[in-house]
Formats: structure tokens, C-alpha cells, sequence
């Protein structure tokens, strides 16, 4: 088992698999490239004070454009068996709160994830 950390927002979660595939993601979500405001709507861009609303739009550039998104990958490093089995009973007790508070039509999902945890939990022997 893995613990894995979003490259986007750096939350972690559990994986069977170290390698999870690259994906794209906006480029503004990784906190890259931000320009200050004076540089967008500064005087030598349009001037952001004057009343006309066409001069007042930010710089649009073909790199801009073209680089919404970016390919990111996860981060997995893979657990110990004490580890594994903490993260194991960490997710089918917070499985555990969900299933308590499910209505009937949202519990056959939780149910089988349950039974999942149980089997795998099977093997820490307590």
C-alpha cells in the first residue's frame, strides 16, 4: 500500500498502486506564474483607471493560452506494515462515520467498501 500526495492541492490518500498516471491540471492551481496586478493592467498595458471597459482587459498572450494546463504526477512513497495497517483503520473508521450518517440509498457504495477494509484488515491481526 502507498500514501500518495496530490500535486495540486498536496492532500494525501491512500493507493494500491505507487504509480498513478500524470494528469493535467490548471497552471494557476500550482501557484506558478502569477503576475502582479501592475503588470497585467499596468499604464504601459492599458491603463486599468480610465473609464473605457476595452482598455482595461489584462494581457492575453499566446503562451498564456497555451499553458492552462500541465501535466502533474502524484508523489507515492509505499507504507510499512504498521503504517499500512494504520491507514487501513483510519479509513474504515472514517468509512465507519460515513455509514452512520448515510441515507439507505447512499450505503451500498460504503457497505462493499466495508467489506473491502475488513478482508485487508484481516491480515493486520490485531
Amino acid at each position: 500500500m502507498y500514501t500518495c500526495v496530490r500535486a495540486t492541492d498536496g492532500k494525501s490518500y491512500l493507493s494500491d498502486n505507487g504509480n498513478p498516471p500524470p494528469y493535467q491540471a490548471p497552471y494557476g492551481v500550482l501557484g506558478a506564474g502569477q503576475l502582479p496586478l501592475s503588470e497585467v493592467y499596468g499604464p504601459d498595458r492599458g491603463g486599468a483607471g480610465i473609464a473605457a471597459p476595452e482598455a482595461n482587459r489584462g494581457r492575453v498572450s499566446s503562451g498564456l493560452v497555451a499553458n492552462n494546463y500541465v501535466w502533474v504526477q502524484d508523489q507515492c512513497r509505499e507504507l510499512d506494515v504498521e503504517e499500512t495497517c494504520q491507514a487501513l483503520q483510519d479509513a474504515y473508521d472514517e468509512n465507519e462515520h460515513k455509514l452512520g450518517n448515510a441515507f439507505k440509498s447512499q450505503r451500498p457504495p460504503l457497505e462493499k467498501r466495508e467489506a473491502q477494509l475488513q478482508t485487508q484488515l484481516a491480515n493486520c491481526g490485531d
